[in-house]
């Protein structure tokens, strides 16, 4: 009795290493935890435990992994530098599938958390390349293409047993912070702008009003060396004139000369002295009479005059 039962016991635990492995999916079956082969869809048998165990991975089911999906949490915003020098706050989502299950289940520590991580590198390498306005809008499909390709190079690279299927960018565009700051960065922007403009117009003003003071002293300085050259040849004139008439009559030219000589001298002064005959004594007349607009002489004669 007791021998039929330890046979049946045996029996049933041989029989529960039969096991069944769905279409799309693969079965890895390792011996006291180490990889010891890949069996595909369809009926399989392995060593009963301890010894042998099996783990099915779906390589048909398509899996989803989002990186930045924030919630509207901006600390959780997956901000990234663009090619024009903006910032961008990504979230979008990878779909993926198993495509070696052993490479996946044993060289993969945390499969999901590796697809972020790749993913994440991926997008920024993408969105560096793009200006922000082509990742938010235009240009996002070029955006998700390139960083499909950079993430399933990087995962075949590592012997991942992953294939991206997909990347989806689902929403994009300045980070919160960011736009919070635009209005103030605008304004002082247009202030700057303003008060450059002012100092513009100030210089103009300044060089103006510069410019039509040279011009002014310069026709001032123009004018009074015309007056100078024009008194300078009218000197020159009179002298050219004067020295013709003295080498014309030089005696009746000198004597003209000093005598205007003396009327320039001595037609301001309060007295005129006026040679007598010889032996007499000078004779002192007012200078008025020498003027053409004096008035006429008393009848009278002077003093000195009648004396004689």
């Amino acid at each position: 009795m007791a021998s039929a039962l330890g046979v049946a016991i045996v029996a049933v635990w041989l029989l529960s290493g039969f096991f069944q492995t769905p279409a799309g999916d693969q079965s890895i079956v390792t011996t006291f935890g180490a990889y010891n082969r890949t069996v595909g869809p369809g009926l399989g048998y392995h060593l009963p435990a301890p010894f042998e165990r099996v783990q099915r991975v779906p390589t048909t089911a398509l899996n989803e992994t989002k990186v930045g999906a924030g919630g509207g949490d901006p600390t959780n915003q997956d901000v990234m530098p663009t090619a024009d020098g903006d910032l961008a706050a990504v979230t979008f989502s990878i779909a993926w599938r198993v495509n070696d299950a052993r490479r996946f289940l044993f060289d993969l520590a945390d499969p999901d958390e590796a697809i972020k991580t790749i993913g994440d590198a991926a997008m920024r390498e993408a969105v560096a390349r793009a200006a922000l306005a082509d990742v938010a809008a235009g240009g996002k499909a070029r955006v998700e293409a390139d960083a499909r390709a950079l993430m399933q190079s990087a995962l075949d690279r590592d012997g991942a047993g992953v294939t991206i299927v997909a990347v989806q960018i689902d929403q994009a565009g300045a980070p919160a912070a960011v736009v919070g700051g635009t209005d103030s960065l605008e304004s002082a922007t247009d202030e700057a702008q303003a008060a450059i403009n002012q100092a513009n117009a100030q210089a103009a003003h300044t060089l103006d009003a510069a410019r039509q003071q040279a011009a002014d002293k310069a026709h001032d300085a123009d004018a009074y060396r015309a007056q100078a050259i024009a008194e300078a040849r009218g000197e020159a004139d009179a002298f050219n004139a004067v020295d013709a008439q003295y080498r014309t009559a030089p005696d009746l030219t000198r004597e003209r000369l000093y005598f205007e000589t003396m009327q320039r001298v001595l037609g301001k002064s309060a007295k005129v002295v006026v040679d007598a005959k010889s032996g007499a004594a000078p004779v002192m007349l007012p200078p008025d009479l020498f003027r053409r607009d004096a008035p006429q002489a008393s009848s009278a004669p002077p003093p000195a005059a009648a004396a004689q």
